[in-house]
């Protein structure tokens, strides 16, 4: 097989049964416990399906969400993104960052296996871990308009580290930007009104700041919801 090290590295991946194929090696690889005799092996087989990925694997959509769920490389996926190897961790959210946006709302049979870890991530006090994993939130919100992420946001906003607080406010208030109106159902919305209540009470600044934009713009482009 091709290597797939260089950063941006593209492998072609023609068919559903080519993606396949590439699925059940990276599951071959990813089935033992992480060791110090294993971990670099992950790494190196995550590097490469993500260049698969890149090579046009996604577009095998019933094949490839499959495959990255939960019954398929999911769970191990989602290890590795936690592992305290900062290697493993970091190639496993690249991998995310690098699928998540290229399915798009297709991405919607995922966001309960993914965002939990990656907002777990949010809490590290390792800053490389942290950025990492902002970096990948906001290329989600950016990509996937799913409201449902915003359910998960709302978890991160009642967790102890100040650092997961702030980037979920900050996810939030991207999502309340870029997503457009059809996107926010009642439902949502009433998900959404929540949060904004709990940034506004929140011990830290910044999280209150984001918390008076947010409902500033809620209160332009959804008027009928906003009491008198």
């Amino acid at each position: 097989m091709p290597p797939a090290e260089a950063a941006g590295a593209k492998i072609p991946c023609p068919s559903p049964h080519s993606l396949q194929l590439e699925l059940d090696t990276l599951a071959a690889v990813l089935e033992p416990q992480e060791r110090e005799d294993t971990w670099e092996k992950f790494e190196r087989a995550i590097i490469r399906f993500a260049a698969v990925t890149r090579g046009g694997g996604y577009k095998h959509l019933d094949a490839y969400v499959r495959g990255v769920g939960n019954k398929g490389v999911g769970l191990k996926l989602v290890d590795c993104m936690l592992s305290d190897r900062g290697r493993l961790s970091g190639v496993a959210t690249d991998l995310l960052q690098t699928f998540a946006p290229r399915l798009a709302g297709h991405f919607a049979p995922l966001v309960h296996l993914y965002l939990p870890p990656l907002i777990r991530l949010l809490a590290r006090p390792n800053k490389v871990y942290l950025k990492r994993a902002e970096k990948c939130l906001l290329t989600i919100i950016s990509h996937c308009p799913l409201p449902t992420i915003v359910i998960h946001l709302r978890g991160g906003l009642d967790d102890k580290s100040d650092s997961c607080r702030r980037a979920s406010s900050t996810a939030i208030e991207r999502s309340v930007e870029l997503w457009d109106h059809a996107r926010w159902h009642n439902k949502d919305l009433e998900v959404l009104e929540l949060c904004v209540r709990k940034m506004a009470t929140d011990r830290d600044a910044e999280v209150r700041k984001t918390a008076k934009r947010v409902w500033a713009r809620f209160a332009d482009d959804f008027p009928e919801r906003v009491e008198e």
